[in-house]
C-alpha cells in the first residue's frame, strides 16, 4: 500500500520537518519548531483547561456516534503514549518500521474498563509529566532523526510537535462541540 507523499519542509534556515499529510493541521496549531519550547508554552493552559472540565461533563457526547468527554481525554492519553514511544524509538537510534495504530480500536478497548473521571485526569496528567521529561532529554541533533511508521516517514521533531498539536486540536473540539 502506498500512502500519500510526506510533507517536507527543508530550508537552510529551518530544521528538517518531515511528516505525513494528516499531521499538518496539528503541526500548524503549535506555531513553532522547537518541540520542548512549544510543549512548555502550552503546558499550563492545557493542564488548566482539562482540570476545569466539570465531572458531570465526563459522559457528555455532542452526538450519539461520538466519543464522550472522558473518552476524548483517554484518547489523548493513549495517543500521547504512542507518540512518546515513537519519539523514544527514534532518539535511541532504532530503525525499522513501526506499526500504525487505530485510535478507534483503542477507544473501544478502553470502554471495557472505564476509569472514573478523577482517575482519567490523573492518568492524563502523569503521562503529560512523563512526556515533558522525555522532551527535555532530547539532544538537538536527534530532532532530525527519521523513522518509518506504516507507510510514511516522520522526523523526531514532527513527533515532538504532534505531542502538543494533537492536544490543542482536541482542546478546540472540546470547546467548540462539547461546550467544555
Amino acid at each position: 500500500k502506498t500512502g500519500p507523499p510526506n510533507k517536507k519542509i527543508m530550508e537552510t534556515t529551518s530544521p528538517l520537518l518531515l511528516y505525513p499529510p494528516f499531521a499538518e493541521n496539528y503541526i500548524k496549531l503549535v506555531n513553532g519548531l522547537d518541540p520542548l519550547e512549544v510543549f512548555l508554552s502550552h503546558e499550563a493552559t492545557l493542564l488548566g483547561f482539562i482540570q476545569s472540565i466539570h465531572p458531570e461533563k465526563a459522559t457528555h457526547r455532542y452526538a450519539s456516534d461520538k466519543w464522550s468527554v472522558r473518552e476524548v481525554i483517554q484518547h489523548l492519553t493513549d495517543t500521547e503514549r504512542v507518540f512518546s514511544f515513537r519519539l523514544l524509538w527514534i532518539i535511541r537510534g532504532e530503525k525499522g518500521v513501526l506499526p500504525p495504530f487505530d485510535e478507534n480500536k483503542f477507544a473501544i478497548a478502553t470502554q471495557q474498563y472505564p476509569n472514573n473521571w478523577h482517575a482519567t485526569l490523573q492518568e492524563w496528567e502523569s503521562v503529560r509529566k512523563a512526556t515533558r521529561y522525555l522532551l527535555e532529554s532530547v539532544h538537538a541533533p536527534l530532532w532530525e532523526n527519521q523513522i518509518a511508521i506504516g507507510d510514511y516517514t516522520i522526523t523526531a521533531r514532527a513527533i515532538g510537535l504532534l505531542l502538543t498539536g494533537h492536544v490543542l486540536h482536541h482542546l478546540n473540539i472540546l470547546q467548540e462541540r462539547y461546550g467544555c
